[in-house]
């Protein structure tokens, strides 16, 4: 290795080194953070190392049983919001790689608008209400039953498959729901394993959350931002909290 390669390798490595601080120091500062008394954190000392080292925090967000409650409900969205999904979105994406089915393109048309344009959040809130499913699980599963970009993936894959697979199910008597079944879907496992399963914005959910979950000290007022941390206002300050990151509520 000759010497300037030798230089430019330090030098990357310097910039990779930086990089990587630049993404860690701010979550060990939370960290320290939600393991530091509330006066420590008050006058500004916490860095990376907590001060007044406690444990309170945790103890009050593992005793409050709506935390509980929230962490059930992301388990269940996810599993079973998954499952629809991928079922949903194989559904529609196999007759869509099928050239024999007719107005595929007229489909796939109306699928690229909603992947181009999406409706913002009060079209949203108020096509759910109009549904019937404010406060329900299924605001936060139905929206997301069929993703643009999961159905455009899928129907590319179902696409490269060999038609001989599926005329030869249709030999032997296999109906289409039993040729997706038992040969596409067990093909297609490679597109399966990459599944984006992000859940949508849940405008649909309203769960007020006490104020003791997130600090020690009274708060006057608190709000809930999907897929951010919460920072609740505190005698007129931004109190950084313990971050509860799993959790993706708002207060209606």
């Amino acid at each position: 290795m000759s010497k300037g390669e030798r230089i430019f390798q330090v030098f990357n490595y310097f910039i990779i080194t930086l990089i990587a601080l630049s993404m860690l120091l701010p979550i060990l500062h939370v960290l320290a953070q939600s393991l530091s008394g509330e006066l420590a954190i008050n006058s500004g000392k916490v860095t990376i190392l907590p001060v007044d080292f406690t444990f309170v925090n945790y103890q009050i967000v593992l005793k409050d049983m709506s935390v509980w409650r929230a962490f059930m409900v992301s388990v269940v969205v996810t599993v079973f919001g998954t499952l629809f999904n991928l079922a949903a979105t194989a559904s529609l994406a196999y007759p869509l790689s099928r050239s024999e089915y007719l107005g595929r393109r007229y489909v796939l048309m109306m699928v690229l608008l909603t992947f181009i344009f999406s409706a913002p959040l009060i079209p949203n809130y108020l096509l759910i209400r109009s549904l019937g499913m404010l406060d329900t699980l299924w605001a936060l599963i139905i929206p997301g039953a069929i993703s643009a970009y999961n159905l455009f993936i899928m129907r590319s894959f179902f696409n490269n498959l060999p038609g001989e697979l599926i005329d030869s199910g249709r030999i032997d008597g296999a109906g289409e729901m039993r040729i997706l079944w038992s040969i596409v879907l067990p093909l297609s496992k490679p597109a399966m394993a990459r599944w984006d399963s992000s859940m949508p914005y849940p405008t649909g959910i309203r769960i007020p959350v006490p104020c003791t979950i997130l600090t020690t000290g009274p708060c006057t007022r608190f709000k809930f931002v999907c897929g951010r941390s919460s920072l609740p206002i505190h005698s007129g300050k931004w109190i950084p909290p313990l971050k509860i990151w799993p959790i993706c509520l708002q207060k209606g």
